[in-house]
């Protein structure tokens, strides 16, 4: 069954010298799409011109919390005219956008006021959004949680989007059940000490749960400590399997029409 690496970042530098092996070797592990994420104004236009030079690739488009000083008007109208265009340069969300509290200073602020415009062009352009959130929950359920109400989200039936890399509780997931949101589950699911992960992991409903390798980021046991790449979505999967108590076959047909429905951009 192949499987979607829902979150990579190939234009990292990281993998400047290898990114076509890299593909290459996740094609060959049966990672058959892999989402492409912006982060920065430079890797917007780069996740956009990798995926179209291979037909497994695609991208999401948005500007990471951390960035957030970057945002500028000229920023939004570029976002704008690419968005007009997602169909055909196969961008299938917009992220990776939210809330990072984590490293100090930041400006709560500006971020917010960043997040709430980015959420409004994923509802114009009819798009899931990515949810980077770090130590930033109620912040970012109050944020929804306006947005909702403003009519800028997509409703829970249209899937508005996923908690990329999703590390909270399982209470706090359950706050969010109701809007809609699908959670993202990464290598830190094999982790010694992963005891809240796979808590929300085996908690969750199985039709919100996508995986997610965040390469070249926090990859999973054995290759811990080691670069990340999307051929190592396979170790994700399994753990999953584990933890839901199903054959990998199985489970990996449950991920893999999570991520079809979650992104209906890609193509099956």
């Amino acid at each position: 069954m192949a499987l979607i690496d829902t979150h990579c970042h190939l234009t990292d530098p990281d993998f400047a010298q290898d990114y076509q092996a890299v593909i290459e070797r996740a094609g060959a592990a049966g990672i058959k799409q892999l989402i492409l994420v912006a982060y920065d104004p430079d890797s917007i236009e780069a996740v956009v011109s990798l995926a179209a030079r291979y037909p497994e690739l695609y991208c999401a488009v948005g500007l990471h919390p951390a960035d957030a000083d970057k945002w500028t008007a000229a920023l939004q109208h570029r976002l704008e005219t690419l968005l007009e265009r997602r169909t055909a340069l196969k961008i299938v969300a917009v992220g990776e956008i939210g809330l990072d509290y984590h490293y100090e200073p930041y400006d709560p602020v500006l971020q917010q006021t960043v997040c709430a415009s980015q959420l409004e062009l994923a509802r114009r352009f009819d798009l899931p959004v990515i949810i980077h959130e770090r130590d930033a929950h109620e912040a970012m359920l109050e944020l929804l949680l306006r947005q909702q109400a403003a009519g800028q989200l997509r409703t829970p039936e249209q899937n508005p989007g996923v908690f990329h890399c999703y590390s909270g509780s399982l209470e706090f997931a359950r706050r969010l059940l109701p809007l809609g949101f699908y959670f993202g589950f990464d290598g830190p699911i094999t982790f010694k000490n992963a005891r809240r992960n796979l808590e929300a992991l085996a908690g969750l409903p199985r039709d919100r749960v996508v995986i997610e390798t965040d390469s070249p980021y926090l990859a999973p046991v054995p290759q811990r400590g080691r670069r990340n790449e999307p051929a190592y979505l396979r170790l994700i999967a399994d753990q999953v399997a584990r933890v839901w108590e199903l054959q990998p076959e199985q489970s990996d047909d449950l991920l893999r029409q999570n991520s079809l429905r979650l992104f209906p951009g890609l193509r099956d």
